[in-house]
C-alpha cells in the first residue's frame, strides 16, 4: 500500500508545481494587463504623482506578492497571519511631530500640525506604546 501511495506522490507533485506555475502566471498576467475576469479594473482618483501610471502595478507589490513560496505551498506571500490567524505584535514608537506658529492671516495666533519640516515653527517627540493586532483565522 505504501508504494502505491508513494508512486501517486512522484506523479501528482509535478503536476501539482506546472499547475501553481500557470495559476501564478495567469494572475501576475491579469495585474499587468488591468483586467480581470475580461474587465477592466476600477480607476482611482488620478493625483499628480499617479497620473498616467497603471493602478495595479505602481509598485509592483501586488504582482509580486504572488509566487511559489516552495515545492508544497504557494500562493500570496505574507497571507498566512490572514488564513490561519494569529497576533501582528508591533513595537514601541517615537514621533517627531512639526508644527507651525501662525502669525498673520486667518490661523494668527495658533499653532497647527504642519508636514513639511524645513516650515515649522517647533517641534516636539511623542511616543506610542507596543500593541498587538489579532487577525481571526478565515
Amino acid at each position: 500500500m505504501a508504494s502505491l501511495e508513494v508512486q501517486l506522490q512522484n506523479i501528482i507533485r509535478p503536476l501539482t508545481k506546472e499547475l501553481v506555475n500557470a495559476a501564478v502566471r495567469w494572475t501576475q498576467e491579469n495585474i499587468k494587463r488591468q483586467k480581470w475576469e475580461g474587465s477592466a479594473c476600477q480607476k482611482e482618483k488620478e493625483t499628480k504623482l499617479s497620473k498616467g501610471k497603471p493602478l495595479l502595478t505602481g509598485r509592483r507589490d501586488l504582482y509580486n506578492a504572488f509566487q511559489i513560496v516552495d515545492d508544497h505551498s504557494f500562493g500570496v506571500v505574507g497571507a498566512r497571519i490572514h488564513n490561519y490567524g494569529g497576533a501582528v505584535a508591533h513595537p514601541a514608537l517615537t514621533h517627531r511631530l512639526t508644527f507651525k506658529s501662525y502669525k498673520r492671516g486667518r490661523f494668527a495666533g495658533k499653532a497647527l500640525f504642519h508636514r513639511n519640516n524645513d516650515k515649522a515653527s517647533f517641534s516636539k517627540t511623542a511616543q506610542s506604546g507596543a500593541y498587538n493586532n489579532s487577525i481571526p483565522q478565515r
